[in-house]
C-alpha cells in the first residue's frame, strides 16, 4: 500500500467514514505493517488530545466562524455481476476524476489580478498551469467545481498554480488560503510554501504564511507536512497544527483559540519590582474572562470538542500584564481532582509596543490531583508559533491555563508573573 493510500485509508477511518471494504484492506495492512500501526497510533492520538493554544495576530478581532464540516460522500459496494460492469465503473470514475480535477476556475472579485507569462488576464479566463493569482482586498477563491474543492484566499495573497489535473499543485508565497478538499481517490494535492509542503488527501485546512514562516492548520480530516529540509513527512490531524521556520518544523500540536476581547483593566505597565496576579478577586465576566466564578476560584470551561478544560485572561492592551526577561516567574495557585497536565500559555506582543502580536510560549507539566502551587520560570516556556522567539521587554498581554491529559475539574485561585 503506497503512503497516499494509507494516509488517505487513515484519515478516513479517523473521520469514521471509511466503508467497510476499505476498512477490511485497512485492517489486514495493520496487521502486517509496524510502521503503519505507529501511523495510526500517532494520528489517533492527535484527534483524541488538546491542546496548545494558538492565538493568532490578529487579538483585537473577533475570530472568523468556522462552518460546520460538509457530510462526505461515501463510495458505496455494489456486487461485481460481470468484469465488464467493473471496467464500465472503473472507467465512469476515472472520467470523473480526469474531470472534476482540472475544472477549476478563479471566482472574480475587487482587486483580483490573474497573471499569465506576466501580463493580466480576465478572471473568468480557463486556468493554466503557470498562472499567478494576487487576491485583492476582498480575497477570492479558487473553485473545483465538479469535486466541491475550494481554496479560499486571503487578502493580498499570493498563489501559483504549479501543476492541474488529479495530482493538484499550488506554491503560496504570501499570506493566508484556507482549503476545503473533497477525498482526492488517487490523485491528490500538495501545497507548496517557502518553508515545507502540505500533502492532502480530503480535509479542510489553513495556511499562513509571512517572512518568519508558515503554520498549518488542520479543521478536519487530516493533511502530511514536511519541511523543505526533510523529506520525512509528518501527520497532522485535525485539531492540530504545525509551525515552520527556515531551519525546523514543530511537532504538531493541538490548536485552540483564545477570546479576543481586550481589557480596559491594565493601564500601566508591569515592572519588575512589582508582581502582577490575576484570579478570582480581579475576576469580571465581562472583562472577557473566560471561566466561571465558583467558590472564590474561576472554573475551567471544557472546550467544544475537546477534552481540555481552559480559563484565559482578557487580553490587556497596550501595556500588558509584564515584560518578558530571564528572571521571570509564573506562579498559579490552584486545584484539581485527578492528577492531569498543566499547561500556561502567554501571548506576546513586540517590546516596542503598538500592539503587535510576535509569538505564543507555552510551559507544561504533569500535576498531581488536590491543592498546590506551582511554579514556571522563563526556562520551562517554549515557542509554539512561527517566528522569533519573544526577546526580553516583549509584552505578555493575555494567559491561558489549560488541562489535559485527562481533562480535570480545574479550579484557579491566582496567577501571578514576577521575579
Amino acid at each position: 500500500m503506497s503512503d497516499r493510500d494509507l494516509d488517505r485509508l487513515i484519515a478516513l477511518h479517523l473521520d469514521d467514514a471509511l466503508d467497510a471494504a476499505s476498512a477490511q484492506h485497512l485492517h489486514e495492512h495493520l496487521r502486517s505493517d509496524a510502521d503503519a500501526r505507529r501511523l495510526l497510533l500517532s494520528a489517533a492520538t492527535q484527534a483524541a488530545v488538546l491542546p496548545r493554544v494558538a492565538l493568532e495576530s490578529g487579538l483585537t478581532h473577533a475570530p472568523r466562524a468556522v462552518p460546520a464540516p460538509r457530510r462526505r460522500l461515501t463510495w458505496q459496494r455494489v456486487g461485481l455481476a460481470t468484469a465488464a460492469a467493473l471496467m464500465v465503473g472503473v472507467g465512469m470514475w476515472w472520467s470523473l476524476a480526469e474531470r472534476s480535477a482540472s475544472d477549476v476556475h478563479l471566482v472574480p472579485g475587487s482587486g483580483v489580478v490573474l497573471l499569465r507569462d506576466g501580463q493580466p488576464l480576465p478572471a473568468a479566463t480557463a486556468m493554466q498551469r503557470g498562472d499567478r493569482v494576487q487576491a485583492g482586498a476582498a480575497g477570492t477563491r479558487l473553485d473545483w467545481t465538479a469535486e466541491r474543492t475550494a481554496i479560499v484566499l486571503d487578502a493580498g495573497t499570493q498563489v501559483v498554480i504549479d501543476e492541474l489535473g488529479r495530482n493538484k499543485r499550488l506554491r503560496l508565497e504570501h499570506g493566508t488560503i484556507t482549503a476545503d478538499i473533497a477525498p482526492q481517490g488517487d490523485g491528490g494535492l500538495s501545497l507548496v510554501t517557502p518553508f515545507g509542503v502540505v500533502e492532502v488527501v480530503g480535509t479542510r485546512f489553513q495556511v499562513q504564511v509571512d517572512e518568519h514562516g508558515s503554520r498549518v492548520t488542520v479543521e478536519h480530516g487530516a493533511v502530511r507536512v514536511r519541511h523543505v529540509g526533510d523529506p520525512t513527512a509528518v501527520t497532522v490531524g485535525a485539531g492540530f497544527a504545525v509551525t515552520l521556520d527556515a531551519q525546523q518544523m514543530s511537532a504538531p500540536g493541538p490548536l485552540a483559540a483564545l477570546p479576543a476581547a481586550t481589557s480596559t483593566l491594565a493601564k500601566t505597565p508591569a515592572t519588575a519590582a512589582k508582581p502582577v496576579r490575576l484570579g478570582a478577586a480581579t475576576f469580571r465576566a465581562e472583562a472577557g474572562w473566560e471561566g466561571d466564578l465558583v467558590d472564590d476560584t474561576i472554573r475551567a470551561r471544557p472546550v467544544t470538542g475537546s477534552a481540555v478544560r481552559r480559563i484565559t485572561t482578557p487580553v490587556f492592551r497596550p501595556d500588558g500584564l509584564a515584560r518578558i526577561d530571564a528572571a521571570l516567574r509564573c506562579s498559579i495557585a490552584l486545584e484539581v481532582d485527578q492528577a492531569t497536565t498543566l499547561a500556561v500559555l502567554l501571548v506576546c506582543d513586540h517590546p516596542d509596543g503598538g500592539s503587535r502580536w510576535l509569538a505564543n510560549v507555552q510551559a507544561e507539566r504533569r500535576i498531581p490531583a488536590g491543592s498546590q502551587q506551582v511554579i514556571f520560570t522563563w526556562e520551562d516556556f517554549h515557542l509554539t508559533t512561527a517566528g522569533p522567539q519573544p526577546p526580553s521587554g516583549s509584552h505578555i498581554v493575555a494567559i491561558a491555563v489549560m488541562m489535559w491529559q485527562p481533562a480535570a475539574d480545574l479550579r484557579l485561585r491566582w496567577i501571578e508573573l514576577g521575579r
